[in-house]
């Protein structure tokens, strides 16, 4: 239930701060993307057992976490550029 908070968080948080052109919104998706990298990573190297089907999806997972970090990080410095200091 809190991972799906989370991640309803995440989405949302980095759809305002682009269409509104907010910074500290696109941050807060940045750091919480950052954070979901991290969680997957300690999921699927520490686990004990971990089945083929769990190191697919989270192949896929991490694949658009990154890809939507990145993203993220393009926004926020166009963002502040076009801001100025």
């Amino acid at each position: 239930m809190i991972a799906k908070k989370y991640i309803i968080l995440f989405s949302f948080s980095g759809m305002k701060g682009n269409l509104t052109e907010r910074r500290l919104a696109c941050f807060i998706s940045i750091a919480m993307g950052i954070t979901s990298i991290g969680g997957g990573l300690y999921f699927v190297l520490w686990q004990t057992y971990v089945l083929m089907l769990e190191a697919i999806l989270f192949i896929i997972h991490m694949a658009l976490v990154v890809l939507e970090t990145i993203f993220g990080l393009v926004t926020f410095f166009a963002i502040q550029k076009s801001l100025g200091p």
